[in-house]
């Protein structure tokens, strides 16, 4: 199996934002031990960040009205599974691996 690429951005309040760690994370398959995953650590600048960008968002979330937090989370579940599907050959197919739970083909 090959690695998926490498990737060195955070997203951080709904933007994908170059990291700032210089360190990097390897996700091994547990039974290959190969390199599925490769991706770069968040400093603590960049979890400085998300936090900060998830405390400001709170605000106007928590006053969101049930019913349309639900049709939000309902909306972005269709578009995970619709990146997943276009992704079927590349990060998806990875991460299943990982878990030993191969896609067959």
């Amino acid at each position: 199996m090959q690695a998926y690429q490498f990737n060195d951005e955070q997203f951080i309040a709904g933007h994908w934002l170059k990291g700032t760690s210089t360190h990097t994370l390897h996700n091994l398959n547990p039974y290959t031990q190969e390199l599925i995953l490769k991706l770069q650590a968040a400093s603590l600048v960049d979890v400085d960040s998300a936090y900060s960008a998830a405390e400001r968002s709170f605000a106007t979330w928590s006053q969101t009205l049930p019913s349309k937090r639900k049709n939000i989370i309902l909306r972005v579940l269709d578009v995970v599974k619709i990146d997943a599907k276009k992704s079927l050959t590349g990060s998806f197919r990875s991460l299943t691996a990982h878990v030993l739970k191969p896609i067959l083909k």
